[in-house]
């Protein structure tokens, strides 16, 4: 199968880094870097859409977010084909009311339990 042109062209090119910079970050946060040392791998056909991505990136990390361990009493599944998953978590305890991103989930099947953790 030969290669096409747009195709050797892609993937000769030279790799262009992209940064962001937020002074309010940085002076909130002193030991806050810019990873330009080992930048993150994206691939993108401009570097606008890769700008996009940091300033989508930028909204959350420049948020102060809780991590909450939640345990199930049953087994939950999630598949992020179908959506990002995402819940609201209400607790009385900890007074944390929001919707709540998912980032890491344990299904026990023998006890029939499911323990996650979310971000919100």
């Amino acid at each position: 199968m030969p290669a096409l042109v747009a195709d050797i062209q892609r993937a000769t090119r030279k790799a262009r880094i992209v940064t962001l910079t937020d002074s309010a970050i940085q002076s909130d946060y002193n030991g806050a870097r810019d990873a330009i040392d080992e930048p993150e791998p994206g691939y993108f056909e401009s570097a606008a859409d890769a700008s996009t991505v940091l300033a989508l990136k930028q909204a959350l990390n420049g948020v102060f977010k809780r991590r909450y361990v939640v345990e199930i009493a049953d087994e939950v599944v999630v598949d992020p084909l179908t959506a990002v998953p995402t819940w609201h978590l209400t607790d009385s305890e900890t007074g944390a009311a929001g919707n709540v991103l998912l980032t890491r989930i344990e299904v026990d099947m023998e006890t029939e339990t499911t323990q996650a953790e979310v971000l919100g």
